[in-house]
């Protein structure tokens, strides 16, 4: 199915163009925004470590809601100032029991620390878990921050108006009209949590999703979820991602995290026990390069 949807989606004249570039924007319409792109397969094989997909052979993919969208996020954060690589990393809040704890996203908070301790940066990272990933906390320390990794259940409630979907945090949510209210001047903005790219679609304008609303508070970039990730496979791709970015900030060169990603996501499908979709297919880079 995967390799009937490539030709029909990016046909063979298509792909050879396609395929040589170093870069492609894809601007998806209707169903197609739960589509990763990098799992469509280019040369179909016996199972998915076997078949060739976009990932192995196919350029980095950047997407965006729409092309108005993208350039106003281009024109709006041009010539940012860069700063030193200050980062909030929350994960694993303290739930009721109406929501199951994440222990994993503990293990992504660690990695993007020692991604950054390892590029000589030890005091990058503010790290907000358990009892102190609190709404009031979090608002607080998000300012003035250039990257932001928030772990945690994304709440998204088809048919329910979106601006009440949210991120949970131990005393409650984050939902999405706060956050586009929030002043941020993040670099990035990586959500590990379920469902953070999903929500309302509108014809010529994209998903209106927890990802949109970071955009809409001034963030450049922003990595989101389009299903249920799985622990082990995040934290790896989450380290993966962080670890360029740290290293990019010590060689004093700007990152790019579309290749970061793409990069990340490589790592995990050359092994088999990771090869399919399923495990690194879900995130997604938007915004500018």
């Amino acid at each position: 199915e995967m390799n009937a949807l490539r030709r029909v989606l990016v046909p063979k004249k298509a792909w050879e163009h396609v395929k040589s570039a170093h870069e492609a924007i894809v601007i998806p319409d209707g169903a197609l925004a739960q589509l990763p792109f990098e799992a469509l397969v280019t040369v179909p094989g016996p199972n998915w470590a076997a078949s060739k997909l976009w990932l192995d052979s196919g350029p980095t993919i950047r997407y965006a809601a729409s092309a108005t969208s993208l350039a106003n996020v281009t024109a709006r954060t041009a010539n940012r100032a860069q700063g030193a690589p200050s980062t909030l990393s929350v994960s694993d809040p303290s739930f009721d029991r109406s929501l199951a704890r994440l222990p994993g996203t503990a293990r992504e908070s660690a990695a993007v620390a020692l991604a950054f301790r390892e590029a000589g940066f030890p005091d990058a990272v503010v790290l907000l878990a358990g009892p102190a990933a609190t709404e009031s906390e979090v608002k607080r320390e998000l300012s003035g921050k250039r990257f932001l990794h928030l772990a945690t259940h994304g709440i998204v409630e088809p048919g329910r108006n979106e601006l009440l979907a949210g991120l949970a945090l131990t005393d409650g949510m984050l939902q999405l009209f706060e956050i586009q209210e929030l002043k941020l001047d993040a670099d990035l903005v990586a959500l590990s949590a379920c469902d953070t790219n999903v929500g309302r679609r509108v014809a010529g304008e994209g998903v209106f999703s927890l990802g949109r609303g970071f955009f809409a508070a001034g963030a450049r970039r922003v990595v989101a979820s389009l299903w249920p990730v799985d622990d082990d496979a995040s934290a790896r791709l989450i380290g993966d991602l962080f670890r360029a970015i740290a290293q990019a900030e010590a060689a004093g060169r700007e990152a790019h995290p579309a290749d970061a990603l793409r990069e990340a996501k490589q790592t995990l499908r050359a092994e088999t026990a990771t090869s399919a979709p399923f495990y690194w297919a879900a995130f997604t880079c938007a915004g500018v390069r």
